[in-house]
Order: structure tokens, then sequence, then C-alpha cells
């Protein structure tokens, strides 16, 4: 529920993603010791009846070794649960490009008076990685330079500083790629990485209003 509710919004940040997911992991780390609210509902009905853990000629636990037993299963499916998501999400997540896409995070960013050399390392790493979106004359050096004068710009107007990411950066790209071409350069290439499901919803959503029951016979060349 924790994952689904975040990744299907459209504010999730790629450097958001990493948070998500380890409030996700302690939440299953509890389950450990203690029942969520489905496991909770279902012994209360027990401890009302004998038989309330028996669908019809099916026993749900075989009395106090089938308790036993259903603790495995739970310490198994929580443990295979962690290591599905660490494995999807954190050790992706653990790459230094996608780690350094967090300098554009203005939230985090310390004082103008205190700006000098931030993110430097930051906009390197992302200048290396994708310098085939640069020409042999836009040098590591320009990028860096226009960076550290837009990142003051930034961080000293109040107006921007308190806007949100997407705003903040839409607005940026807009207004000041005459300014600062090369920084927002490797802005733009962040903002177009997916970090939510929110446009695939909207797309099944549209299917779902063209497509209804009544037009059941409708090809998938004409829904397209």
């Amino acid at each position: 529920a924790i994952l689904s509710k975040s990744f299907q919004s459209n504010s999730l940040l790629i450097f958001d993603i990493a948070k998500t997911v380890n409030k996700t992991l302690r939440a299953l780390k509890k389950l450990l010791d203690t029942p969520g609210e489905n496991e909770k509902q279902f012994w209360t009905e027990v401890r009302k009846d004998d038989s309330a853990d028996v669908l019809r000629t099916c026993q749900l636990s075989d009395g106090e070794e089938g308790r036993v037993l259903f603790k495995v299963d739970r310490q198994q499916v929580i443990d295979g649960l962690d290591t599905h998501l660490t494995e999807r999400y954190l050790k992706v997540l653990d790459n230094d490009v996608l780690k350094s896409i967090s300098a554009f995070d203005h939230r985090h960013w310390p004082p103008a008076g205190s700006l000098e050399g931030a993110n430097d390392e930051q906009i390197e790493e992302l200048y290396t990685a994708f310098k085939g979106f640069f020409d042999e004359s836009e040098t590591k050096e320009m990028v860096v330079e226009q960076w550290n004068d837009m990142q003051l710009l930034i961080a000293s107007t109040h107006g921007m500083r308190t806007r949100k990411y997407h705003d903040l950066w839409s607005h940026m790209l807009i207004h000041f790629h005459e300014q600062y071409p090369l920084p927002l350069r490797l802005v733009a290439i962040a903002l177009i990485l997916p970090a939510d499901t929110s446009e695939c919803e909207r797309i099944f959503s549209l299917m779902n209003d063209i497509k209804t029951p009544e037009r059941s016979r409708m090809k998938t060349e004409t829904l397209k």
C-alpha cells in the first residue's frame, strides 16, 4: 500500500524512492512480531469460536503446531519481500549517476552563503555520464561555472527557493535556458527519467473510458 500510493502519484521524485522503500521495509519488519490489521481480525475471530479457523473442510491452522508453522511461513514471506524490494529498488538506486541527480533537490541545499562548490562533484558526474549531449567546446568547467551561478541565483531568490521541485525547474527551463543552457540540459535529462506510474495510470483510465463494456467488439487498432 505504501509503495502503490507513492508510485501512483505524479509528484514522486527519483531521489525520494529510497525513502519510500525503506519505510515499506520498516513496516514489513514490524510484521515479524506484530500482526497486521487483517491478521488481528482473524485471530480475534478464532478466539471467539474454536471452529473459526476452519473453512468448510479445510482447517486453516492445526492447533499450536499450526501456529508455529504459520510464524515460520510469515518469516519466510517477509524475508522474501525484503530481499525482492532491496534487489528491485535499493540496489538499482545505489547508482552514482542516479544519486548525483540529488544535486537538483534544492530542498537540501545549504544557505546561499555556503553554496560555494556545493554539488560540484554531482554535476561533474552527470556531465561525464551524459557527455554525448554536449559539444566538445562545452567543457565540464563551463558546466560547473554556470551551475554555480544558477544555484546561487535560486538560493538567494526567495520566490525560487520556495518553489516545488518540478515547478522550479520548469520555470528555470522556460525563463533561463539562454542564460544557463549547460546545467539546464542536465536538469532536462533528469526530469525525463520516470519515477512514478501516474502517466501509465492515466493512459489506462483513458483506455477504459473509450473501450467500455458496450464497445467490447472494438478492435485493438481502433482503440489505438
